[in-house]
């Protein structure tokens, strides 16, 4: 075997292994491949072949490879940089951060890149070996800040890199983001651990020549500012004074009114107000002012009237009711009151009010079927009337709903041996049919 073949394939498996394993693996292994070096160099010449540079055109910079362990360069890592405004640790809904520097490091021995976030806070790491990385992000400026995201959850106060393997199985990586809080004197959050010492327009108590000061907050520095004393009456509200020598408005009962600053600069007055219930004049709360009463309607119909009590309307007061005997409002009728009606069958009846004067109720009659009487739609009521059946007398009853006769009935017929007209009338007929007959033969 040739040297330089042999030196090809222990470069090629020390820098797989590189990559792959710890040092303390890899300083074995180098170990082995000087020691088979050793050997073989007693029958072949030594001949090593030069390192191949590879330039990469996206950041610029120089890396070693050496045979076939720099064949595979398909990696790519991306993300995002946020500001977390809000310091809550999350980044989803938060604005990116462009300019923003972006450091890899990793893959084999002394192998580092850097990038900046662009315009849209997005970062690219392309054509990376097979490797472990790790991602970690700067300040471009030496600017102070605090990562909030990723967090290591074992140690939540602390900041957190990323570790990426590239693999030829797992080679793409995207989303791998950072959010930062960055302290600025103004946004509302007291920043203690970048030297803020107040936020907005707080105020602190203090002492200067033995006397109670005060001192406020700069608003362009969040750092106390000096010690002033506090002087009640001069007009400016500071140290511990609600107010200072100025009034405002307020109300009592929703009357319109003013209250002062009181002497010591620690409260306000009484609310004094103009107006009162009885001045004539509507104010405050009140819905009326001596105001005479207005005619009005009950949801019932009723009439009444409205009237001022104690600057307030009153509702609608009436002495109109169902029961006081007089048809008003939306009744129709007055308890104790009756009509005329008529039933089913065409029956005379009487019915009276509802309790409610809603309405009348069911129509009540005496009449019916079997009185005696014929009325309503009644054809007969009882009794009986003469009737002929094929000219024999009968006699026909009322049937049981009175509304017509039952069948005629006789006791006539044919055969009891009594000629009745009907039978002679027959006979003649007959005889008639006869004569008729023969006159027609001859």
């Amino acid at each position: 075997m040739h040297m330089q073949n042999v030196c090809g394939f222990v470069c090629c498996m020390g820098h797989a292994r590189l990559r792959s394993r710890t040092l303390k693996r890899m300083a074995r292994l180098a170990n082995k491949a000087a020691a088979l070096i050793t050997m073989l160099a007693v029958a072949v010449q030594l001949s090593a072949p030069s390192p191949v540079i590879a330039k990469n055109p996206d950041v610029g910079v120089e890396q070693e490879e050496q045979g076939c362990g720099g064949g595979f360069r398909h990696g790519t890592i991306s993300g995002y940089k946020f500001y977390d405004a809000d310091d809550d640790g999350e980044i989803s809904g938060h604005d990116t951060v462009a300019g923003w520097t972006i450091e890899l490091s990793g893959g084999y021995p002394g192998y580092a890149r850097t990038t900046t976030t662009d315009a849209n806070g997005y970062y690219v790491f392309n054509d990376l070996a097979l490797g472990t990385y790790q991602i970690a992000e700067k300040s471009p400026s030496g600017e102070i800040f605090k990562q909030t995201y990723p967090i290591d959850p074992e140690f939540p106060d602390q900041a957190s890199n990323y570790f990426i393997t590239v693999t030829r199985q797992s080679s793409e990586f995207t989303d791998i983001s950072f959010g930062n809080y960055l302290p600025k004197c103004g946004n509302g959050y007291i920043d203690e651990w970048a030297g803020e010492d107040c936020e907005g327009t707080l105020f602190n108590s203090c002492q200067i020549d033995g006397r109670d000061g005060v001192t406020t907050c700069d608003a362009a520095t969040c750092k106390w500012g000096p010690c002033e004393p506090v002087v009640c009456g001069d007009g400016s509200v500071s140290g511990n004074e609600r107010c200072d020598s100025e009034s405002r408005t307020c109300t009592v009962y929703g009357y319109a009114g003013t209250q002062t600053c009181n002497g010591t600069c620690d409260g306000w007055n009484a609310c004094q107000v103009d107006g009162s219930c009885g001045d004539g004049v509507v104010n405050g709360s009140e819905t009326c002012d001596g105001s005479a009463p207005v005619a009005c309607t009950t949801e019932l119909g009723y009439n009444g009237s409205i009237t001022c009590d104690n600057c307030q309307l009153s509702a609608c007061q009436t002495g109109e009711y169902c029961g006081d005997a007089t048809v008003n409002g939306d009744e129709m009728c007055e308890p104790g009151q009756t009509q005329s009606c008529t039933a089913d069958n065409g029956y005379t009846g009487t019915q009276s009010c509802n309790v409610d004067c809603s309405g009348w109720g069911a129509c009540v009659t005496q009449e019916s079927c079997g009185d005696g009487a014929v009325n309503g739609a009644e054809v007969c009521d009882g009794g009986s009337q003469s009737c002929t059946v094929n000219g024999y007398a009968g006699t026909q009853a009322c049937n049981g709903t009175c509304s017509g006769w039952d069948a005629c009935f006789t006791v006539d017929s044919c055969g009891d041996n009594v000629k009745r007209t009907a039978q002679k009338n027959a006979t003649a007929w007959t005889g008639f049919r006869s004569i008729n007959a023969v006159r027609l033969a001859n």
